[in-house]
């Protein structure tokens, strides 16, 4: 995932522990492996996708963006949006918890919600052991018989939360639990915000982060990455593309963007060509959620959006239509699976895992079956060459 942020479908951190969400303490590990607990973490609420019954005015009257303190209590604006939209009733009251509690920041280090391991149609009992394979990963993480996971469930159809609000799906997460059956172990993962995904690698609070990282440089010097997917930047525009936007003609529009993602480097760029050229900037709209970011668009308070390929692709399938590209996909490069850095015999075990399915082609149907299958790649590396 070419960003850095936090989880579309999960309420933000609520140490308070009010009606919002539930506490939980989840499992935590030392950087070996070792458990440790007290993070007080919030549970998911489930934000129905794009919210197709919302009125496109109650979508206007959420705050946006860094809401002022009387619009960030539940009291306050939840009560006042469902009192001007009486359709609101019918709407899950988590999707406009969420919304409103993202407007209201929570950026942490800290996980902001609990996950749960996955129950999709992938069986990771499918998946033959490689002996050889599993004798390279860490005795602290063999011995417990877990590989722990980090992510942010918001970036559909990478990883994102199902319908019970809770359990965590999508291609990422088949693939982590093929990967840990292929190293003798079960998967479990973790919600957390994106931007603490690689900290809690490095802390120890997860074994691995695998939540569409686009590699990076950066993100190279900070953790080792293991390559397994391919992906690029697309943009979406409403259907019929009424303002005519394309990626190289977005200067003086709106743009919604998830923060913190490669995309929003691309955005600054972009707008500074803009001034440069003597045209009006790009008004960059950020959103913690890509949900937040697309949802911007269909309602009308963005002309346009971008975001990793697939994610724009799926936006597209989940908005019934209201949504198309624009413009050609550019700026391919790989998702890269994270663990600590310098741990050399734990990354040959990872890649090794990744190769292993991509060969036998439990890695094709994978992503086949997600519809990702164009991002699929034929060799993993370690650390591969980065921008």
């Amino acid at each position: 995932q070419s960003r850095w942020t936090q989880n579309p479908y999960s309420v933000g951190s609520n140490p308070t522990g009010g009606t919002s969400a539930q506490n939980v303490v989840p499992r935590v590990r030392s950087p070996l492996g070792a458990n440790r607990d007290g993070i007080v973490i919030d549970k998911a609420m489930r934000l129905p996708l794009y919210g197709e019954s919302l009125p496109k005015q109650a979508l206007a009257d959420v705050p946006v963006g860094h809401a002022t303190n009387d619009k960030c209590g539940l009291e306050g604006s939840l009560v006042s949006l469902v009192s001007k939209h009486p359709k609101m009733a019918a709407i899950s009251f988590g999707m406009v918890a969420t919304v409103v509690l993202a407007a209201c920041g929570g950026n942490t280090d800290e996980p902001s919600a609990a996950g749960a391991s996955p129950t999709t149609g992938f069986d990771p009992s499918s998946v033959t052991a490689d002996d050889q394979l599993a004798a390279m990963v860490p005795e602290a993480i063999s011995s417990d018989g877990t590989i722990l996971y980090g992510t942010d469930a918001s970036y559909a159809p990478s990883e994102f939360l199902a319908e019970d609000g809770t359990t965590i799906e999508g291609f990422d997460i088949d693939l982590g639990m093929a990967i840990a059956a292929k190293l003798g172990l079960d998967g479990e993962f973790q919600n957390s915000n994106f931007d603490a995904i690689i900290v809690g690698v490095d802390k120890g609070r997860y074994d691995v982060g695998m939540s569409s990282f686009t590699i990076t440089a950066d993100r190279e010097a900070e953790a080792d990455m293991i390559s397994y997917f391919s992906a690029g930047t697309a943009w979406a525009v409403q259907t019929g593309n009424p303002l005519n936007i394309t990626p190289d003609t977005a200067c003086g529009h709106v743009i919604a963007v998830q923060k913190a993602t490669v995309q929003v480097d691309d955005l600054d760029a972009r707008s500074k060509t803009c001034t440069d050229n003597g045209e009006e900037a790009i008004s960059i709209q950020q959103y913690v959620q890509q949900s937040e970011a697309t949802g911007a668009v269909v309602s009308g308070k963005a002309d346009a959006m971008l975001a990793d390929s697939p994610v724009v692709a799926y936006a597209i399938t989940q908005t019934n239509g209201q949504l198309e590209t624009t413009g050609d996909i550019y700026d391919s490069a790989p998702y890269g699976i994270v663990i600590p850095k310098d741990s050399s015999e734990f990354a040959q075990a990872i890649q090794g895992a990744i190769q292993a399915l991509i060969d036998d082609g439990t890695y094709a149907t994978i992503l086949d079956d997600w519809g990702v299958g164009d991002g699929a790649i034929k060799k993993s590396e370690i650390n591969p060459p980065a921008a």
